[in-house]
């Protein structure tokens, strides 16, 4: 005795096998953020990177909720220490969104220092910098510098002469 299955049970079964397949998962911004990158010497040499960094104004927006602000006034003191530790202390673990080559090797980048933060109207702006001591010498030494979200979830710009570059559409993805 044969049986047979029926059409939408194969069908069913096929789609089925078809949600189960791998997939590619396609991140998009949510935060929008210009950088300022300056290289810091000393009298050893490299001493590290500073930043400054514009927020957009819902990024802006995002962390004076998460702070729990709600005048439109400047930053205290203490909330000012309530966006280091809430927000900015955060992003340590993505290395400050800063990757370092010396000599091709990936420098680890381990904390930041001298963080500020202040309100410029509507957007939020941030000051650090990223120690990174490289001994100057008679030896030619390349260093990269590179500052950007490799999850995609914070798209940064770098800044230019020509004023605001925090432009979404100019994401190539």
């Amino acid at each position: 005795m044969s049986t047979t299955v029926p059409l939408r049970i194969i069908l069913g079964a096929l789609f089925a096998a078809l949600l189960l397949l791998p997939t590619t998962a396609m991140a998009h911004p949510h935060a929008f953020v210009e950088a300022d990158v300056t290289f810091v010497f000393d009298d050893q040499g490299l001493a590290g990177i500073r930043q400054h960094w514009d927020m957009d104004e819902m990024l802006t927006a995002s962390i004076l909720d998460l702070i729990q602000k709600v005048d439109g006034g400047a930053l205290t003191p203490a909330e000012a220490k309530a966006v280091e530790k809430q927000s900015f202390k955060l992003i340590k673990e993505y290395n400050y969104f800063t990757h370092i080559l010396i000599n091709g090797e990936p420098f680890q980048v381990q904390w930041a220092t001298d963080f500020k933060v202040r309100l410029d109207g509507h957007k939020m702006a941030w000051d650090f910098v990223v120690p990174c001591h490289v001994q100057a010498s008679g030896q030619k030494k390349e260093i990269a510098v590179g500052v950007f979200d490799d999850s995609f979830y914070t798209f940064v710009t770098y800044a230019s002469e020509n004023g605001p570059t925090i432009d979404p559409t100019a994401d190539p993805l």
